[in-house]
């Protein structure tokens, strides 16, 4: 299984990345992320669906539902809010509701805040998963585009 799950961690930590990066580009005057931040490949959607742990699992779909309402063209205002129970590592109490209508920059700034907090955490669950119960948590980074 851990041969099956680092290549698409690799893809997950990239695509975290990327997301970061246009998250830090919105402002009121660029409101939207472009379809191509939300898009992830479906061979890897595939993969992710099948090998990753619950944790990574459902942080990335809820991250991505999170930003819907905030892609160009998306055809929605709002997007989906996913909330759970963690402990241990065992996802519990999964509710699903939605976002305000995300109509106007203060409303979208919000959603981007929790969008870029929600990646950070993602990156996180998989450092722990990859490193194990010895992993501090803490991790600083710093890359400038080519």
């Amino acid at each position: 299984m851990r041969r099956q799950r680092i290549p698409l961690f690799g893809h997950l930590l990239r695509w975290a990345e990327t997301l970061l990066t246009a998250l830090g580009q919105m402002d009121s005057e660029h409101p939207e992320l472009a379809k191509s931040v939300w898009h992830i490949g479906a061979a890897i959607e595939d993969s992710l669906d099948l090998y990753a742990p619950d944790t990574i699992h459902l942080r990335f779909n809820a991250l991505r539902g999170l930003l819907i309402g905030l892609v160009k063209d998306s055809g929605s205002s709002d997007s989906p809010l996913v909330t759970w129970d963690e402990r241990d590592g065992q996802i519990s109490n999964v509710s699903i509701g939605r976002t305000a209508p995300l109509l106007d920059w203060t409303a979208r700034e919000a959603i981007r805040d929790k969008a870029h907090e929600d990646a950070l955490t993602l990156i996180h669950v998989i450092r722990a998963e990859v490193q194990g119960p010895d992993h501090s948590g803490w991790f600083v980074t710093y890359r400038l585009d080519p």
